[in-house]
C-alpha cells in the first residue's frame, strides 16, 4: 500500500499556506489517504545525488 497525508490548507499569500480544519474543505471531496498497489517488478538500484554544498 501507498500512504500519504491529506490536509485541508488555505492560501495566505504567494508562498504562504496554513493548515485549517476539514470543515473549510467541505465543498471538495477528500482524497484517499491509502492506495492499494498492484504487484510490481522489483526496481533496480540506482545512484541518487543531493545538491552540492556551498
Amino acid at each position: 500500500n501507498r500512504i500519504r497525508d491529506v490536509l485541508c490548507m488555505k492560501k495566505l499569500g504567494d508562498d504562504l499556506f496554513a493548515i485549517v480544519g476539514e470543515e473549510n474543505c467541505q465543498g471538495n471531496e477528500k482524497p484517499t489517504k491509502v492506495e492499494e498497489c498492484p504487484p510490481q517488478p522489483e526496481c533496480e538500484a540506482e545512484w541518487f545525488m543531493t545538491a552540492w554544498s556551498e
